[in-house]
């Protein structure tokens, strides 16, 4: 082997081996960094001789990361889930306790009952009053947490849209950067980088990757089909309605929707609609069902007791509950379409709160005995509290109880399912991170023999040089 061939055999040995210690460095670096892929470069041995460095790989298991990101929109889905209901549920409070649905009933009951017992105390006729006031006032307390849990989510969803443009953005601008670099750290970077984007979008909505081209280039689909990237981005638009009301219901038709609107805007211009369950799992999804079935239901559920409230008082001929409207005049409840939001109206009527007389005239027990009646034995169909269950039939007594047990397990439920899909999503992280993962001890044990490989082809070098003075010296 002559001279020149041995220097040039030692120069692209330590441009190899320059590479390799960049990487080395970068993994070393980025040690816990989330969305760091550990990266490798292996030396390629060249015809006559020689070697170049291969092509910065990235470390990690398509397999797990498609995986990952499945379970990642479902772990989105039941957390938004259960942190809505568990807000619900805290408001509920425990049943029994000071201040619940049930504890405010009963306190109702006992003081028609002690009426019931002395008709002429007026102290007896005040004291039901007072409960009664109790009682409308948790559930407007109720009622209006159902629909700041509405707006709450309806901000989400509008966060979350932004946050899927950004990530969509990203995508587009690291497929352009991508076509600049065919090899090398640069090139690993942005890959990393759209692995970030593709995580962002995974945990807001369910999508699907496909490649495009032989380049490397890939579309993001969701799982019913809508292009969200296929080379340019689509763009989300929402049009937010703002504080929403028992009445700000959702719709098919854009137009009558009593809630805000999400669309998909094409690169092209092409516009979609989506509705709720368009998108079947991530943080969207979830935040679309409770605004639009969830929480809807449960406002339903207490509008109905509120209705039933009202409807036993006048069954006893006591004009007890009424509709407060706008709070300029109060209205006799009379059922129908006045039945959406009654939970957030409900109210003592004033006339009895001035004259509380009417509770019992003439000092006769009658009024408060068959009140009792009507809002313990008599039964009624009450509006399911849980999107997709049966009426329930039933006295108010058992509706309220209802209520609170159905809505305790609802929590409990979202509770249980968002700690399995926690332990499945640690799992699957747990697993991509021992292949994608950097272990800082064999990146040091890298480092050694990389600099051992750069002493020796210096050697070489050195050596080289030698002979070349030797020679220009004879």
């Amino acid at each position: 082997m002559g001279l020149t061939t041995s220097m040039s055999h030692a120069l692209s040995g330590l441009r190899s081996i320059e590479t390799g210690l960049e990487t080395v460095s970068r993994n070393i670096s980025n040690a816990g960094v989330a969305g760091y892929a550990k990266r490798r470069v292996m030396p390629l041995e060249i015809a006559g001789g020689g070697v170049i460095a291969s092509d910065v790989q990235r470390e990690l298991d398509s397999v797990v990361q498609r995986h990952l990101r499945v379970e990642s929109g479902a772990a989105a889905y039941t957390d938004a889930s259960a942190t809505y209901l568990g807000r619900l549920d805290q408001s509920f409070g425990v049943p029994g306790g000071a201040g619940s649905l049930d504890s405010l009933f009963d306190d109702l009951t006992a003081k028609l009952q002690t009426l019931a017992s002395e008709p002429a105390n007026a102290s007896a006729r005040l004291s039901v009053i007072s409960a009664a006031q109790g009682l409308s006032g948790g559930l407007n307390r109720l009622g209006s947490e159902v629909q700041a849990l509405r707006t709450d989510a309806e901000g989400g969803i509008e966060e979350a849209a932004s946050e899927a443009n950004a990530a969509l953005k990203m995508l587009a601008d690291t497929e352009r950067e991508l076509s600049f670099f065919r090899t090398g750290n640069a090139k690993a970077d942005l890959l990393d980088q759209r692995d970030k984007a593709l995580d962002t979008l995974s945990r807001l909505m369910d999508i699907r990757v496909e490649p495009r081209g032989a380049d490397g280039a890939i579309s993001v689909y969701t799982t019913s089909g809508l292009a969200l990237f296929t080379g340019n981005p689509a763009r989300f638009d929402f049009e937010t309605k703002g504080p929403l009301l028992p009445h700000s219901l959702a719709s098919d038709d854009p137009a009558l929707s009593g809630v805000g609107v999400l669309r998909l805007v094409s690169a092209e211009g092409g516009v979609n609609v989506i509705k709720t369950g368009d998108l079947r799992s991530g943080e969207i999804a979830a935040l679309m069902n409770l605004r639009d079935n969830t929480l809807p239901a449960m406002q339903e559920g207490l509008d109905s007791i509120a209705a039933g409230l009202a409807n036993a008082a006048t069954e006893a001929g006591v004009s007890l509950f009424v509709d407060r409207g706008n709070g300029v005049a109060t209205t006799p409840f009379t059922g129908g379409a006045q039945q959406l939001g009654f939970a957030n109206r409900i109210t003592v009527d004033p006339a009895l709160t001035r004259d509380p007389t009417g509770l019992a005239p003439s000092g006769s027990p009658q009024r408060a005995r068959a009140m009792l009646t009507a809002l313990q034995e008599t039964a009624r169909s009450f509006a399911p509290v849980e999107d997709g269950s049966a009426p329930f039939n039933g006295s108010v007594d058992g509706a309220i109880r209802h209520v609170l047990n159905r809505q305790g397990a609802q929590s409990a439920e979202a509770v249980r399912l968002n700690e399995g899909q926690a332990v499945v999503l640690n799992a699957l992280q747990e697993r991509f991170s021992e292949g994608s993962g950097v272990s800082v001890d064999q990146e040091m044990a890298q480092l050694v023999e990389l600099q051992n490989a750069y002493a020796a082809n210096a050697r070489v070098m050195s050596a080289v040089q030698d002979m070349y003075d030797a020679l220009l010296n004879i």
